[in-house]
């Protein structure tokens, strides 16, 4: 059973007070910069379909005037009706001291978002009977710490009790979230987090974590032979012919990625540096929405993963009760009855993910009654200022629905 104990939780407890003051201590000490004016008239369209002009003009003003009024650098967004991509643009600067404004192509961080990418793969494995998403992990890996009580489905649906990002003074500024750190291969990243104690027995709790997709992944990488990225590029890169969709990895040119924010208002600094190979499966994929677009439309594409892996992803964990703001969590996908993107009572079902990482904040959502899916991302870390891109992506959503 997890250990725990009173003087294990009041350490825990003082280390993430002291970590938080220091993390706000390196925030305050950054350069800030003002925003050059009007960096928001600055808008790069990609047009699919001629016969949704108005709509595309609504949307292009709500995205301007998030950028204007909340200090967005760059936001891109795109979105499908009927299961047909209609629009991609994007809005802003993506370099603000070059001037070099935001286009279409331009790549962002996904964050979270891996997890629902991450879920297809398993899914893909699922369907080709690489996997038996709810055997003990250790008939693939041997003799990982607690693995002969853990599942894939376990670790994808976030109910094996495997720990987040915390507070670590090995690191600055000390948090796990920030890592600077190269790790050269998954099975490697996994020593962060394998010898710490389970939060709880597994499949009977609830905690969200990004090393379980660490480990999800490794668990990938055994079952079929394979490499993350070669089971990324094979099993949804190729089959959808993506050029922009890829691991952030040192080792790749990165150039057609946009800068990174900090910003607030009228105010910016660069993002710190990080490296993202210490959670590549869980927040360390790179994309636009575009593509984004694209994934996401493969949910409900049954030439793509059968009706019964579908299924898998989006049914709730039976530990829903104990997910707080993540009630829906399925295996990498959230499914929610949301009642605010119709007029009246009507509900629609939607299935999603946000992802916020340092200077990027992203969301995809499908509505697959309607054939919708939105996109959208920020190369800013998300702020608690009313504006993100999940609320960015209802608010198309909520567009298209009333067009």
């Amino acid at each position: 059973m997890p250990q725990t104990s009173t003087s294990h939780h009041l350490f825990n407890s003082l280390r993430s007070r002291i970590g938080a003051v220091c993390v706000s201590l390196s925030d305050s000490a950054s350069v800030q910069k003002t925003f050059p004016s009007n960096h928001e008239k600055f808008v790069d369209h990609q047009y699919v379909s001629n016969t949704h002009d108005e709509l595309i003009h609504v949307v292009t003003s709500v995205l301007q005037k998030a950028a204007k009024e909340h200090g967005l650098p760059s936001i891109s967004a795109s979105f499908s009706i009927d299961q047909s991509h209609v629009w991609s643009g994007a809005i802003g600067l993506a370099n603000i001291e070059t001037v070099r404004t935001a286009k279409v192509t331009d790549v962002y961080r996904t964050g979270s978002v891996s997890k629902a990418i991450t879920a297809f793969i398993a899914a893909r494995l699922f369907d080709q009977g690489v996997i038996d998403l709810d055997e003990p992990i250790n008939q693939y890996l041997g003799n990982y710490p607690s693995g002969d009580r853990i599942t894939a489905r376990m670790l994808g649906s976030h109910t094996a009790g495997i720990r987040h990002y915390q507070y670590s003074f090995g690191i600055w500024p000390p948090n796990e979230f920030f890592m600077n750190r190269q790790f050269n291969t998954v099975e490697e990243s996994l020593r962060i987090f394998a010898q710490d104690d389970l939060l709880f027995e597994p499949g009977t709790g609830f905690n969200y974590s990004s090393y379980g997709y660490s480990l999800l992944s490794f668990v990938l990488e055994e079952a079929s032979g394979k490499s993350f990225s070669q089971l990324v590029n094979a099993e949804l890169v190729d089959w959808l012919q993506l050029t922009h969709t890829r691991l952030d990895t040192v080792t790749l040119d990165n150039r057609d990625q946009v800068q990174y924010y900090e910003a607030k208002g009228d105010k910016w600094r660069l993002a710190r540096p990080v490296n993202l190979s210490s959670k590549l499966a869980g927040g360390g994929i790179v994309s636009n929405p575009t593509e984004l677009v694209r994934i996401g439309l493969l949910l409900d594409d049954e030439r793509y993963i059968s009706r019964q892996a579908r299924e898998i992803l989006i049914t709730p964990t039976a530990k829903d009760r104990d997910a707080g703001a993540l009630a829906g969590y399925g295996l990498g996908w959230i499914t929610n009855e949301k009642k605010n993107l119709l007029n009246g009572d009507k509900s629609v079902t939607s299935h999603s993910h946000a992802g916020s990482s340092i200077g990027a904040d992203s969301n995809l959502v499908v509505i697959p009654d309607f054939g919708i899916a939105v996109a959208v991302q920020i190369n800013r870390t998300p702020q608690s200022d009313g504006t993100s891109a999940e609320s960015l992506s209802d608010k198309i959503v909520q567009l298209i629905l009333s067009a």
